[in-house]
């Protein structure tokens, strides 16, 4: 089973699209934005591409925001699936600098499952300092590493990627992750 938590309901609706054209039947979409509180969140999309990318969720100033955010270690709907499914092995987070915010909100699972977190890491972009990402992450009992991090100067403004294990992984590396030993749950 692989769940795919997404925030941005165009992204939502050529998920699912592409989901029903393709037969596949082993993926559940949650379609809320992973946060440490229940709120909601307005989408920014500076570079107009609504299922392309790049799409930030922000607080609302007013709480009249476009999304419904929520901590996912309370959201009754997925806690059935992982139930279901008794695991959690994989966790790619690519929340395009709300990182640190889903990171809390799950602390549950991740102290329940233990699994592999594969992170997109936003904080060149100025969305919080990699200190503090790091600091999460050892607040949550991981340890990292740089997974993949582009140099070269066509690429300067990609965000790294890095790993956080609890327990044992393999993994190879070139400029991308290419294997991870466990399977894929929650994306």
């Amino acid at each position: 089973l692989v769940v795919a938590v997404e925030a941005n309901p165009s992204t939502v609706s050529t998920l699912c699209r592409h989901l029903a054209m393709n037969d596949i039947q082993n993926v559940a979409v949650v379609d809320v934005a992973a946060w440490d509180e229940p709120v909601r969140l307005v989408l920014e999309d500076p570079n107009q591409r609504q299922d392309g990318g790049g799409t930030r969720t922000l607080p609302a100033s007013n709480g009249d925001g476009t999304v419904q955010a929520v901590r996912l270690d309370a959201h009754q709907p997925l806690l059935d699936l992982l139930a279901e499914a008794g695991r959690l092995d994989l966790v790619k987070v690519d929340v395009e600098g709300a990182d640190i915010h889903a990171l809390r909100g799950m602390a549950g699972l991740l102290e329940e499952y233990r699994p592999t977190l594969l992170i997109e890491c936003h904080d060149l972009y100025g969305y919080y300092e990699r200190a503090d990402l790091e600091q999460t992450l050892t607040d949550l009992g991981y340890r990292f590493e740089i997974a993949a991090s582009v140099g070269s100067k066509a690429a300067r403004n990609r965000p790294t990627r890095m790993l956080a294990s609890r327990s044992s992984w393999a993994l190879a590396v070139n400029r991308s992750v290419s294997s991870v030993s466990r399977p894929s749950v929650l994306t």
